[in-house]
């Protein structure tokens, strides 16, 4: 019998019954252990994933991944890797191991990992190693930041993994006072730097606008009060000085005043830029209008309450089936 093969065709795990359903013998299991051909991250539980993989990981603890670290595994815009798994357990879980040291010892309070116990719908969903990614954005919106949780619906848009009865079903799991994040989604969002753009411009009481028609082809990333078009640029624009100038007098044509930035900028310079942006608008439509659009804006659009808090501690409330169709279970890597 062909371990590995059956392991990698099962996503990357197997348990012990399924292997010696198929054909396989305890002497083989141990023959295949020894020679490293596959590795046993918990009791039952055989793989051929490298040991510092998240997936084997959160599996030798006793769960599957959640939230960010799910969604990072099927592409989503996050930030650099961080070292704090987050890993779903089932609610009566128990013998929790630790994710890096030997498969009997238990788990400590100092391990790099966050533990959300969840109902039993949450934990018979997704594979193997991981959630259901829908799962997975309900607990990204109950313990990330504000920012971060939007970053990451807008992304689920772009990839195809919401539509909208998902987004509708995905809304009914969280407490109530968080459900006015639906405002500041926008499935039209084409990268991380644009979303946090966006929601800092929101924020200040700005009408902001996402990929906005600039001629016949190409897209302005955004548009604030329809008088600036601001291009929030990543590490992939490096080499285009001349696309980017030209695409620049493009907006000025158009009637707006160009405005470019990187992500750095709006990250760490947030003042500078607010402080750039907000001069151009006054210049354009003068300091008392400015100001009565920047207070209707932040009347209009709130954030949800509890922010700069972990907003949540409990564990979502599944309240009708997860909506499959339409959905891929999986991206492709």
């Amino acid at each position: 019998m062909d371990l590995v093969g059956y392991v990698q065709a099962a996503g990357g795990f197997a348990r012990t019954r399924e292997l010696l359903a198929a054909g396989a013998t305890e002497r083989m299991l141990t023959a295949a252990v020894r020679d490293g051909r596959l590795r046993r991250a918990r009791n039952g539980w055989y793989s051929t994933l490298p040991e510092d993989d998240p997936r084997f990981r959160a599996v030798r603890v006793g769960g599957k991944l959640t939230g960010l670290s799910a969604l990072r595994e099927l592409g989503a815009w996050t930030r650099g890797g961080s070292r704090i798994l987050r890993i779903s357990v089932p609610a009566r879980g128990s013998r929790l191991r630790s994710p890096t040291v030997g498969r009997r010892r238990p788990r400590r309070r100092g391990d790099p990992v966050r533990i959300s116990w969840d109902p039993p719908e949450v934990a018979r969903s997704g594979d193997a190693a991981s959630v259901d990614p829908l799962h997975a954005l309900v607990r990204v919106v109950l313990d990330e930041p504000f920012e971060e949780a939007i970053v990451a619906l807008d992304w689920a848009w772009r990839a195809g993994l919401l539509d909208e009865p998902s987004f509708a079903w995905l809304m009914e799991q969280l407490p109530r006072p968080l459900r006015r994040i639906r405002e500041w989604v926008d499935r039209r969002s084409e990268s991380r730097n644009e979303t946090r753009a966006r929601i800092r411009a929101r924020g200040e009481g700005w009408r902001v606008a996402t990929q906005v028609r600039l001629g016949d082809v190409q897209r302005i990333d955004l548009t604030v009060e329809e008088q600036i078009g601001w291009e929030v640029d990543g590490r992939q624009h490096a080499g285009a000085f001349h696309a980017d100038r030209l695409k620049d007098l493009r907006i000025a044509v158009e009637g707006r005043q160009p405005l470019r930035t990187d992500a750095e900028l709006v990250g760490e310079d947030w003042p500078l830029v607010r402080a750039a942006i907000r001069a151009s608008l006054a210049a354009r439509i003068g300091w008392p209008e400015l100001r009565r659009r920047e207070a209707a804006g932040r009347a209009a659009l709130r954030r949800p309450r509890r922010r700069g808090r972990r907003w949540h501690r409990g564990r979502p409330r599944i309240r009708s089936p997860l909506p499959t169709e339409g959905i891929p279970a999986r991206l492709r890597r």
